[in-house]
């Protein structure tokens, strides 16, 4: 149903032995470098370790370097494991260079601080820090097998509007926690949601990288540690950087991460950023201060009308005209996500709720997404009936009940899976596209 080559799963046939690390940022570039991708055969190595990380080195006395995962300008992750439990973690230490550098060690304590406070089941968890014996600074964070939002965009396009959706769902959730305990990320960023292979076969979203968070909400609990806000370097990654975040790097509230968000949505709907990112740094500053992003409808045919309002309402330039919190966006994207991602939402609503972050109508309960409705259901039936003649009521039958629902209760974004499912029944490709313009056409009507 989509003109914009989307991917058709989450991980390919050679995803599931894929590696890829956390990236790191150097404070003075304009955007991030790109990790090595490491797969089980050994193949993507790095060629040389960096000085301070020799493979095989045992690290604070329980950790063995097995081999690099990535490097970039400010640090370096490691795949070891723990001499006496077994367990395979990641190291990410800070290279010996940046030492010098202004605030480096601060940031890299404050990621320590911040992230260790996070416990849930979508931030990257870091569970201990250390230093080396000469002196280099380490964190031991939870290692992770997947792939990152940005490889997943390079390798396989654009995600469905459903999966896009719940992507989201679930950074906000993670952020959600963050924003409870007063600490803004500043960097969210396809690089930065770590689409994370579970035990089970499914996968989830993970934030990570919290080296240049700011603990910034009023009486945070993190106030006496005195991490430095007023740097006179430009932190984060500019094309995903809010007004206020390009005016003043230090002086943001969670809103920030709302305007990333919003550029994480357009970019994972259209595969193209709402900005040019070749631009210099002055000349794209200037175009996300003083125009609106583009329209969505005039890239992409196939988002729903709702989804773009809600990216522009993300990327609103007043603080005060875009979502409240994380669990308002939430809510706002609960319809284009599949139903089993409703609990997370209520998940988010109460922590931002007991953080104070929602307002009275916002903290309501969740309601249950509605019906698509017997009409809508109809027209599909009709528009199948004129391809494949009286058969069509069989199809349409036939797969509601293979997707475990019925006519009375299937929602508008089953209508989306059952008309995938129902194309599969017309032999002929030009027939075929006649039947998913119409479907999409339809559920955008009813959605939007």
């Amino acid at each position: 149903m989509s003109p914009v080559p989307r991917g058709s799963g989450e991980f390919g046939a050679t995803d599931s032995c894929s590696l890829v690390s956390p990236r790191f940022r150097c404070p003075r570039a304009r955007g991030s470098h790109r990790t090595t991708r490491v797969r089980a055969d050994g193949s993507g190595l790095a060629s040389r370790p960096p000085a301070n990380v020799k493979i095989g080195a045992l690290i604070g006395e329980k950790f063995r370097i097995e081999r690099i995962l990535g490097e970039g300008g400010m640090g370096v992750v490691a795949l070891a494991t723990h001499v006496h439990l077994h367990e395979r973690v990641a190291l990410k230490f800070m290279r010996r260079e940046m030492m010098g550098v202004p605030d480096v060690i601060a940031r890299f304590t404050q990621e320590a601080r911040a992230a260790a406070k996070l416990k849930g089941a979508h931030v990257a968890r870091v569970f201990d820090v250390g230093t080396t014996h000469d002196g280099v600074p380490y964190l031991v964070m939870e290692y992770l097998e997947g792939r990152d939002l940005r490889v997943v965009l390079s390798e396989q396009g654009p995600p469905l509007p459903r999966d896009t959706a719940r992507y989201v769902i679930e950074a906000c959730n993670g952020l959600a926690e963050a924003h409870a305990q007063g600490i803004v990320h500043r960097d969210v960023k396809p690089d930065n949601l770590f689409l994370a292979l579970m035990p089970d076969g499914s996968s989830s979203i993970k934030v990570l990288d919290f080296g240049i968070s700011k603990l910034a909400l009023r009486e945070s609990p993190y106030e006496p540690y005195g991490v430095p806000s007023n740097t006179v370097v430009t932190m984060g990654s500019p094309q995903y950087m809010s007004p206020e975040q390009l005016r003043s790097t230090g002086d943001v509230t969670h809103q920030t991460d709302i305007w990333s968000l919003g550029v994480v949505l357009f970019e994972l709907l259209s595969g193209r950023l709402p900005f040019d990112s070749a631009l210099q740094f002055a000349e794209l500053a200037a175009h996300i201060l003083r125009d609106p992003p583009p329209r969505l409808s005039k890239l992409v045919s196939d988002v729903p009308l709702g989804l773009e309002s809600i990216v522009l309402r993300c990327m609103a330039p007043a603080c005060t005209e875009r979502y409240g919190s994380v669990a308002d966006l939430s809510r706002a994207l609960l319809p284009y996500a599949t139903p089993q991602v409703r609990p997370l939402v209520e998940r988010t609503v109460s922590l931002c709720a007991a953080a104070g972050l929602c307002s009275e109508s916002e903290a309501q309960p969740v309601r249950r997404p509605q019906a698509a409705g017997a009409d809508v259901l109809h027209r599909l039936a009709a528009e199948l009936t004129v391809i494949v003649g009286p058969f069509a009521k069989i199809h349409v039958e036939r797969e509601l009940r293979a997707m475990g629902t019925n006519a009375a209760s299937v929602t508008l974004l089953e209508i989306e899976d059952l008309a995938l499912r129902l194309a599969t029944k017309i032999p002929e490709a030009p027939e075929r596209r006649a039947f998913l313009n119409a479907a999409s056409v339809l559920w955008n009507k009813r959605l939007s």
